[in-house]
This record gives C-alpha cells, sequence and structure tokens, in this order.
C-alpha cells in the first residue's frame, strides 16, 4: 500500500513538472523565470536587507539576526537532505525536459533556491508586514520558475517551501 502511494505520488510529481515545463517558448515568460531563478541566487536578499537598514532601520537588526539564525539552521538540513536522497534533477531523468538554467549542483532535492526565498519572505514578512504578500509573490515566483526551468520537480519545491519557512520560524520564535 504505501509502496502503491509513492509510486503515485511520483507520477503525480513527474506529470506536474512535464506540464509546467511544457509551458515553454513563451518569450515574456522565458525571461520572467529566467529572472526570478537569477533572483533566487542569493544577492537579492542582501540587497533587500540593506534597503532595510537604510529605508526602515527600526527593526533591521533583528530581521538580520533571525535571517543568520534560520539560515544556519537551514544550510545544514537543505545539504543533509541533499546527501541522502540524491535524487537526480528532471532534465537528466525526464527525456521531455531540458535545463534552460546551469544548477548549482548534481541533485535535485529539495529545492534551496525556493527554501531561500521562502525563508527570506518569512524572516522579512514577519518583521516588516507590508512585504508579506510582495515578498511571499516572490518568493512563490522563484519556486515556480525552477520548475519552470527544469532543474526542479514539483515535490523539490514544496519541500523548499517547507523547510524555508519551518527554520524561518523557528529563528523568529527565537529571537523574538
Amino acid at each position: 500500500m504505501i509502496q502503491a502511494l509513492v509510486q503515485n505520488i511520483s507520477i503525480w510529481d513527474t506529470s506536474i513538472t512535464i506540464r509546467i515545463f511544457q509551458w515553454k517558448k513563451r518569450r515574456p515568460l522565458d525571461l520572467i523565470m529566467l529572472a526570478a531563478s537569477y533572483l533566487g541566487d542569493g544577492y537579492f536578499y542582501g540587497v533587500i536587507g540593506v534597503l532595510m537598514f537604510i529605508f526602515r532601520p527600526d527593526n533591521a537588526t533583528s530581521a538580520l539576526i533571525a535571517g543568520i539564525l534560520a539560515f544556519a539552521i537551514e544550510i545544514p538540513l537543505f545539504i543533509l537532505l541533499k546527501k541522502k536522497t540524491r535524487r537526480d534533477r528532471p532534465f537528466i531523468k525526464i527525456p521531455e525536459i531540458a535545463n534552460r538554467i546551469k544548477p548549482p549542483d548534481k541533485f535535485s532535492f529539495p529545492s534551496g533556491h525556493t527554501a531561500s526565498a521562502f525563508l527570506m519572505a518569512t524572516v522579512f514578512g514577519s518583521v516588516y508586514p507590508f512585504l508579506m504578500i510582495p515578498a511571499f509573490l516572490l518568493a512563490a515566483l522563484i519556486g515556480f520558475s525552477r520548475i519552470y526551468n527544469g532543474v526542479h520537480y514539483t515535490s523539490d519545491v514544496i519541500a523548499g517551501i517547507f523547510l524555508g519557512v519551518t527554520c524561518a520560524e523557528l529563528s523568529l520564535f527565537m529571537v523574538f
């Protein structure tokens, strides 16, 4: 029974991933998804942090501490999950998918870009509530772009969301 459940989830995961990837060759959407993936590389979060110190310094130090602590929790868990699962990326396993961007490492589970994006959205949105909706929309776009660009399965992104939000909430609990 469990094996059948896992197989059905795998079929669903692969099917959704292929459907999202097949939206390709729509020039504006391709450019948006490339840009979103590159935003998830991490440099953008530093820029946002600096802007918070300049324009909203009241809670910037607390946000910085919570963010650093959240990444201190998330990164080792992320590395452990990558090494334990060793899941090949979809463009390696599925002939219908080709990668549109170069992935940062060999394995796909969980999505580190998505974990980081949701971690930062949770921290920034909690410290600065006016950022909550735009931060989570951007995080969702980054996660979706990873599937669209052929480097992650849908379940990798879902796991990244869970990992990022959980680590951020834990750090916010410890800081505030």
